[in-house]
């Protein structure tokens, strides 16, 4: 049921969030935001998805995927993207309340993406 609700929710942001990006383009939404769970509570990952959405970001719908090897993280690709996966990183990072020693932080990675792809990975 909370899944069903994520969905309609996202998809209400996902169509009435070109139309004000249309009126009114952020820097933000150059970012194509990718979240994946890591099959942990679906409510974080809605609460960054609508958080992140509200602040101008495209977001697509959260994933299970884990980072076995990196663990939590924004994952970016480009080096001009270093800035936006920084802030990104600090607004989930406040979006779950995690605490000073827990916070997400940004990490380059050297496989080949579209500038403007980022990766946060909850778990």
């Amino acid at each position: 049921m909370l899944s069903r609700a994520f969905g309609v929710l996202l998809l209400a942001l996902c169509v009435l969030a070109p139309a004000a990006a249309q009126a009114q383009a952020t820097p933000n939404s150059r970012y194509i935001v990718f979240i994946h769970s890591g099959g942990g509570s679906a409510q974080a990952a809605q609460k960054v998805a609508v958080e992140l959405a509200r602040r101008g970001y495209v977001v697509r719908k959260p994933d299970n995927q884990r980072d076995t090897v990196g663990g939590p993280g924004v994952d970016y690709f480009s080096t001009q993207d270093a800035a936006g996966a920084a802030e990104v990183a600090n607004i989930v990072s406040g979006a779950l309340s995690l605490p000073e020693g827990g916070k997400l932080k940004p990490r380059l990675q050297r496989i080949k993406n579209p500038p403007g792809y980022l990766g946060v990975w909850l778990f």
